[in-house]
């Protein structure tokens, strides 16, 4: 480690133990200095604030040192407010996720502060484990017999055909835990979410409001509580050959704000790799979970502190299953993604089609007749099929083995690629059709739009005509243009790049940076583009109008079938197809923000990254897990930890911060030069000016703070005459020591961005707005008249867009 980076810790360390011995802990002075760069991959956008920006204190690190050991020496302890040891132990284990720091660092600073007196701290990391972890998450380990293909409970003899395992051949095994227990601990610290009854609402702004659980709520009088499923391979490093597939589960009825927060994920089951489990292992892998699911469904008893400290009942269901597409194939036992009958929502064929290479891949180009005919997978279908293949294996073992291979041919065709049973057909809500979401991330974001970047700008399509390779310079420069907010969850790298982004990145490029593509793609690939980014921006809505629904049918069907047309069939890949999907997903579940797995993936890179061991990896992912969710715990607990102390933590440490609904202001930067039309609207006046103001935990900046920085707070919606505006702040500013104000350059006369749905119609999408004039007007403004935060662009014909975010609840 870095000597830098040593002394930073350090000093962390010391600032945690000046905050042990602090009474008010709020008053704690923080060196930004020593705080850790901030990782624009943890930002969570749910929050949709800023870290307050602390003035740096110019004292030498061993003066600040010496200060430090010489303050915890003169404080004292509050008998009423102690720390105690678990106290600090969820202290430091924030501190290692955050830092990503392993055990032996963890160690080294448990010792640093023991060197400095300060009492109550752990002797050791594993003390410290102790003393936090009063309840283990007691896994249950269970081996696949190899012969058999059964469950086993013993790593030597399989307790089910007594098979015997040898040292070179050992069994694939994994780990499942009981869900129930989990979910119980959520309630306790969720007291709000029983009962479930909601109204119905017109339009969709959760997962509540999607068709599944309105069907639930119809059907089903008693307390419930649904669920939302994901399992992914993932590798413990880089470069690792190792896959590790954990199952996590989602309590749906949580605010989308918590739903997602570590705390309250579920851990189902652990697949410790070293490779992918089979179609067959993934049945086995899934059983314990689906047997306490069809328990749970006929309803549990759970304790959990309400006002009368008593017990609640409510039925639990699985609904929707939120994965990409290899892990979606084991898990509905169908062909690999790039296969026949490979799609996860329908029973599209597809036919193969010769590459340029001389090779051959499957295309999915479908005519809007064979949308329409197409049987989408559901629990009927899916029964149906699975009878009919059963007949057929049957029938073929009646056939000499000469004979079968052009009977297996004729039969695959007629099973529309079900290869076998799906473990999560055996749950009464669960479809195995519907219930695997069209998930945006792997399907839009790296997927279809991926595919059409390659087109345009890989070197082997130069020749053809959507091909804008040699544009990859000059458009490179245009994206620059882009003015994203600080809040943003990845400020997105050099387009150069652009094969290396990830998901994130592709996003914001999609919905805030197609413009750049215009006037340099041709018309009918920049309209056809156009399509794809108005569906992205209607699909993440905050709120979804049914009317919504239909137009995102529409362009979605209108982008699929019209992608062969424009790029070939060859190019029109199940990423591709997938898209016509969206909308039923949206229907089913509402906005697409609300269950991506955007949201999953951010989880596991917290859990990866923060996994430090060169063996035994899936055993140190869930001890971590389980670790960081005892100090959440135990932090949400104020009836056991000192308040102060805690305030202190989860302002610091917690990624899922209180709501702040108050609009406290803070100023800061002040500027010594005059605003000239600021004086002329208010002379006579003593008038202050500063760069920014933090409206609660909001930060705003002038345009002119904003250049030549990387983000850019100065572009805002505002509410003026009862009508709300973009503009960008120009001066921020007090008249005579009062409130603070904006002065705020708009333009009046924006055109809202119009999309061709078809040949027949148009949609006009009222939050992308244009202008090609530059005649701005100022007005100024109080900063209670601030909304939110916008995206501006000017483009390099001189036309300025204004963006306003489809949602604000968008995680890395």
């Amino acid at each position: 480690m870095k000597r830098w980076k040593q002394q930073r810790l350090q000093n962390q360390a010391i600032q945690i133990g000046q905050a042990l011995y602090q009474q008010n802990v709020d008053e704690v002075n923080i060196n930004p200095e020593m705080d850790d760069i901030i990782d624009i991959n943890s930002i969570n956008i749910n929050n949709t604030i800023d870290d307050p920006i602390i003035s740096n204190v110019n004292v030498s690190e061993s003066r600040f040192l010496n200060d430090a050991i010489d303050k915890i020496k003169q404080l004292a302890c509050d008998g009423p407010n102690i720390i105690t040891e678990k106290d600090i132990s969820c202290a430091l284990v924030l501190l290692k996720k955050r830092h990503r720091l392993s055990a032996r660092c963890m160690d080294d600073i448990i010792s640093l502060l023991r060197t400095f007196n300060v009492p109550n701290v752990p002797s050791s990391w594993y003390r410290l484990k102790k003393s936090l972890t009063a309840t283990q998450l007691t896994p249950i380990q269970s081996f696949i017999c190899s012969e058999c293909q059964e469950v086993s409970t013993s790593s030597a003899l399989c307790s089910q055909c007594n098979c015997h395992f040898s040292s070179t051949n050992k069994p694939n095994y994994f780990f499942s835990f009981p869900i129930q227990s989990q979910v119980e601990r959520i309630l306790h610290y969720n007291r709000d979410i029983l009962p479930t009854r909601r109204c119905y609402a017109v339009s969709m702004k959760d997962i509540c409001d999607g068709a599944l659980h309105q069907k639930l709520q119809s059907e089903i009088q008693e307390s419930f509580l649904t669920l939302t499923l994901n399992v992914d391979g993932i590798q413990p490093n880089k470069g690792s050959q190792k896959t590790i597939w954990p199952i996590l589960l989602v309590i749906n009825e949580l605010p989308l704000k918590r739903r997602f927060a570590i705390e309250n994920i579920i851990l189902a089951g652990v697949w410790p790799g070293p490779s992918k489990p089979s179609r067959t292992e993934m049945s086995i892998f899934f059983r314990p979970l689906v047997e306490e699911l069809v328990t749970l469904e006929q309803g549990a008893k759970f304790q959990y502190q309400d006002d009368n400290n008593s017990s609640t009942s409510a039925r639990i269901f699985l609904i929707g299953a939120c994965c990409d597409k290899p892990a979606q194939a084991l898990l509905q036992f169908l062909p690999e993604p790039i296969a026949a009958f490979g799609c996860g929502r329908c029973e599209v064929e597809g036919f193969m089609v010769r590459t340029e290479k001389e090779g051959n891949v499957r295309s999915f180009a479908m005519t809007l007749d064979a949308v329409e005919e197409t049987y989408l997978r559901s629990n009927m279908r899916f029964d149906v099929l699975l009878d009919l293949k059963l007949l057929h294996e049957q029938i073929q073992q009646s056939f000499p083995m000469r004979k079968r291979k052009s009977l297996m041919e004729q039969h695959r065709l007629e099973e529309k690629g079900i290869l076998g049973p799906c473990i999560l057909r055996e749950l009464s809500y669960f479809d195995v059709g519907r219930s695997f979401m069209a998930d945006t991330l792997h399907n839009v974001y790296i997927g279809a739009f991926k595919r059409l970047l390659q087109l345009w700008f890989d070197h082997d399509y130069r020749f053809q005509d959507w091909s804008i390779s040699t544009h990859l310079g000059e458009l490179q420069l245009i994206f620059r243009g882009l003015r994203l907010p600080s809040t943003t969850p990845r400020l997105p790298r050099c387009l150069i790049s652009y094969s290396k982004f990830k998901a994130n990145e592709m996003r914001i490029l999609l919905l805030f940076g197609h413009a750049i593509f215009k006037n340099i793609l041709k018309k009918k690939y920049y309209t056809h583009f156009l399509k794809l980014v108005v569906m992205m921006h209607l699909s993440e809505s905050r709120e979804i109008h049914p009317s919504y629904i239909n137009v995102i049918s529409r362009l979605g069907k209108s982008f699929g079938i019209n992608f062969p047309k424009l790029y070939s069939a060859r190019h029109c890949v199940q990423v591709v197809h997938s898209v016509l999907h969206i909308s039923d997903t949206i229907n089913d579940f509402g906005p697409v923000h609300t269950f991506t797995t955007f949201q999953f993936e951010n989880e596991l890179g917290l859990l990866t990254r923060i996994t430090k061991s060169t063996r035994r990896h899936a055993q140190e992912l869930i001890g971590n897990l389980h670790l960081i969710q005892e100090a959440y715990c135990h932090l949400n607990n104020f009836d056991f930890m000192n308040s102060n102390f805690a305030n202190y933590l989860f302002n610091r440490f917690a990624c899922h911060r209180k709501s702040d609904d108050s609009k406290h202001y803070q100023l800061g930067h002040l500027r010594k030069e005059d605003d000239s039309l600021v004086r002329l609207l208010f002379p006579f006046t003593q008038i202050k000016y500063y760069q920014t103001v933090y409206v609660g935990r909001i930060r705003l900046c002038t345009r002119t703070y904003a250049e030549g920085k990387v983000a850019d707070d100065s572009n805002i919606i505002f509410i003026f005459d009862n009508v709300q505006y973009p503009g960008k702040i120009r001066s921020i500013f007090t008249i005579d020591d009062g409130e603070p104000h904006l002065l705020v350059a708009y333009i009046a006369n924006l055109t809202p961005l119009t999309c061709e749905i078809d040949d027949t119609e148009n949609f006009v999408y009222d939050n992308i707005l244009f202008a090609t004039t530059t005649k701005w007007s100022y007005v100024p403004i109080e900063v209670k008249a601030f909304v939110e935060k916008s995206i501006f662009f000017r483009s390099s014909a001189g036309i300025s867009y204004f963006f306003r975010q489809p949602t604000l609840d968008h995680c890395s």
